[in-house]
C-alpha cells in the first residue's frame, strides 16, 4: 500500500503543477510504481478524495497546525491532505497506518525536515476524528466553499442558477462517487440477461441501461464488454441522442464523436440502418471510435478524421441530423473528474468562441428539414443558453424544436439542463434546433 500513497501523491503534484487529467496522471502513476489492480484502486481513490475535499481538509490541516510560523510547503500540504483524508474519510485504513506512512512519505519526497510537523498535526486530526470543528465561517458563500471544496465563484455562480438548497445539492453530488452506466447493446443482448451475468441493477431513469458500482477496468475486461455486448456511457448522454429522435434510413454526422458513445447510441437507437459518419480532430481519437464500433459489431458506422470548425463542401446540406457535442468546460462531470472545480474562469471564458464556430459550421452539414443538436457536459450558461441563443438570432433558417423524454423532463424553447440533483445524472445541456424547409 505503500507505494499507492506514493503514486496517488505523484498524481496530486501533476494535477496542481501542470493542471494534468487525473485520469491519464493515474494510469502513467500506476505503471510507474508497478501497481497491481487492487494498488490501482487505493490510489484512485485517495487521489479522487483528496481532490473532491481539498478545502475542507486544508481547513483542518490549518485548524491543527499549531506552528503558525511554519509555512506549508506545496508538496507537504499534498502529503498531508492524502495522508488526513484516510484518517478523516476511510474507515478500512488504520489511523497509524495513515500518519505513519504521512511521515515515511516525506522521507521518501526529500522532506525529512517536516516530518516532526507532519505527524504533530496528523496526530491532532487522528485523535479529533470523531469530533472535528465545524466549518462555519462568516460569509456564507466561503463556508459551503469550504465545506465542498469548490471555489467561491462557482458556488456563487450555481447559487444564483437554483438556490442555496438546490447548490448545495449540486455540490453534495458532485463529491459522490459516481455511477458507471452500462449501455445495453440491444443488437446483441438483453438488459434482464446484462443485470444477472453483470450483477448490476437496471436503470429506474432509462431503459436498456444499467446501474454499476464496479471498477472500470473490471467492466471493460469483463466477457460481455469484450463481445460488444455494451458500452460505458452516462444517461445524459444518451437521452441527448435521443432528444435529436434518429430514426432508421437517417444520414447523421458525429462532428465531435471521441470516444464514440452519442454515435453508438444513434447506430443502436436506430436498429443499425442509420447511415453514420463519426469524426474527431485527431487519428489517435477516431481509432477509439473505429474501435469501439467494431467491438459492439455496428457496422453502420464510418469514421473519418475531420476538424469540427472548418467546411468540408462534400457536406453540405447532406445530414437528417449533425450532433455537435462540443468541447465545454466539463462542470457538469465533476464527480467523475474533481480537478476541473479548480479550472480557472479565465480560460473558461474562451471556450464559447470555439463551441459557437463548430456550431455554425456544422449548421452548414443540416438538410432542410434536418436536425441539429448542441450538447455540452457542463451547466454554465454562458457555454449553453447563450451560445444557441445567439446561433438562433444571427441564423434565421433554423428555429428551436422542443422535444419531451419519457419521465425524465421536457425542453423549453428547444433547450433542456440535466442537473445531477434533479435527475440522477451528469450535469449536461442539449439543444434541439431544427432548419427550415
Amino acid at each position: 500500500m505503500g507505494n499507492s500513497r506514493l503514486a496517488a501523491l505523484a498524481v496530486l503534484q501533476n494535477t496542481r503543477r501542470f493542471g494534468t487529467f487525473t485520469e491519464d496522471a493515474l494510469s502513467a502513476a500506476a505503471i510507474k510504481n508497478g501497481l497491481d489492480e487492487r494498488d490501482t484502486a487505493l490510489a484512485a481513490a485517495i487521489t479522487l478524495g483528496v481532490l473532491q475535499n481539498s478545502y475542507l481538509l486544508d481547513f483542518y490541516i490549518d485548524y491543527y497546525n499549531t506552528s503558525k510560523s511554519a509555512k506549508l510547503q506545496p508538496l507537504v500540504r499534498d502529503i498531508l491532505r492524502l495522508s488526513a483524508y484516510q484518517i478523516i474519510f476511510m474507515d478500512k485504513i488504520p489511523v497509524s497506518a495513515a500518519v505513519n506512512e504521512g511521515v515515511s512519505l516525506c522521507k521518501k519526497s526529500s522532506m525529512s525536515k517536516a516530518t516532526a510537523l507532519v505527524n504533530a498535526i496528523l496526530r491532532r486530526i487522528a485523535e479529533n476524528a470523531d469530533a472535528l470543528p465545524e466549518v462555519k465561517l462568516s460569509d456564507e458563500i466561503e463556508t459551503i466553499s469550504v465545506k465542498y471544496s469548490v471555489p467561491t465563484w462557482l458556488v456563487d455562480y450555481i447559487i444564483c442558477r437554483v438556490g442555496k438548497s438546490e447548490a448545495e445539492g449540486f455540490f453534495t453530488y458532485c463529491n459522490t462517487k459516481p455511477q458507471i452506466n452500462l449501455q445495453v447493446n440491444t443488437l446483441k443482448a438483453t438488459a434482464a440477461e446484462l443485470s444477472q451475468s453483470l450483477n448490476a441493477c437496471e436503470s429506474a431513469v432509462l431503459d436498456n441501461c444499467l446501474v454499476s458500482d464496479r471498477a472500470g477496468r473490471s467492466l471493460i475486461e469483463a466477457a460481455e464488454f469484450t463481445g460488444g455486448k455494451f458500452y460505458i456511457q452516462d444517461i445524459s448522454s444518451r437521452l441527448a441522442v435521443m432528444a435529436s429522435g434518429i430514426t432508421e434510413g437517417d444520414k447523421v454526422l458525429d462532428a465531435c464523436a471521441a470516444p464514440g458513445g452519442k454515435s453508438f447510441a444513434a447506430a443502436i437507437i436506430s436498429g443499425g440502418k442509420a447511415d453514420i459518419t463519426s469524426c474527431d480532430i485527431s487519428d489517435k481519437k477516431v481509432k477509439l471510435i473505429s474501435d469501439g464500433a467494431k467491438r459492439l459489431g455496428l457496422h453502420n458506422i464510418k469514421t473519418q478524421t475531420a476538424d469540427a470548425k472548418v467546411f468540408n463542401p462534400e457536406w453540405e446540406k447532406v445530414f437528417d441530423v449533425v450532433i455537435t457535442d462540443v468541447p465545454c468546460s466539463g462542470f457538469g462531470v465533476i464527480s467523475k473528474k474533481p480537478e476541473i472545480r479548480y479550472k480557472n474562469p479565465e480560460d473558461i471564458a474562451l471556450l464559447p468562441k470555439i463551441q459557437s464556430s463548430i456550431l455554425e459550421n456544422c449548421a452548414s452539414y443540416v438538410k432542410p428539414g434536418g436536425v441539429l443538436l448542441y450538447s455540452t457536459c457542463t451547466i454554465l450558461q454562458e457555454e449553453n443558453e447563450m451560445v444557441v441563443s445567439a446561433f438562433l438570432e444571427r441564423n434565421a433558417g433554423f428555429e428551436a424544436s422542443n422535444f419531451e423524454l419519457d419521465g425524465v423532463s421536457k425542453s423549453e424553447g428547444g433547450m433542456l439542463t440535466l442537473w445531477p440533483q434533479r435527475h440522477g445524472t451528469d450535469g449536461f445541456f442539449f439543444a434541439k434546433m431544427r432548419r427550415a424547409l
